[in-house]
């Protein structure tokens, strides 16, 4: 019953304690849904292909983050997900890794 009561504020101050701190995209990063449509992106702007990347991000799928707070939710060598704080929730993006050392 001790430890039980020792471990509490223990267990308290870990679930109040945010895992990763937020941060602010401060340049202009494409995010997208998932992997493969990031890739598709990125596979895109490698040929030069502007038209096919805006088709690609007017699908709805990916967009132009800027200003935007996150958090590093899986940080991958070339490709991380991130989560992207909007109102009183987030949502899961993919970024390139790249773009988001380089934005901070």
């Amino acid at each position: 019953m001790k430890s039980t009561l020792f471990l509490l504020p223990l267990i308290v101050t870990l679930t109040a304690t945010p895992l990763a701190a937020a941060q602010k995209i401060n340049g202009p990063i494409i995010g997208c849904l998932s992997e493969e449509k990031l890739s598709q992106v990125r596979d895109a702007i490698g040929r030069d292909d502007r038209r096919q990347a805006q088709a690609i991000v007017a699908t709805g799928q990916c967009a132009t983050l800027n200003g935007q707070e996150y958090s590093v939710a899986d940080r991958g060598l070339i490709i991380s997900e991130i989560l992207v704080y909007t109102g009183g929730g987030s949502i899961p993006m993919f970024v390139s890794t790249e773009s988001i050392s380089e934005a901070n």
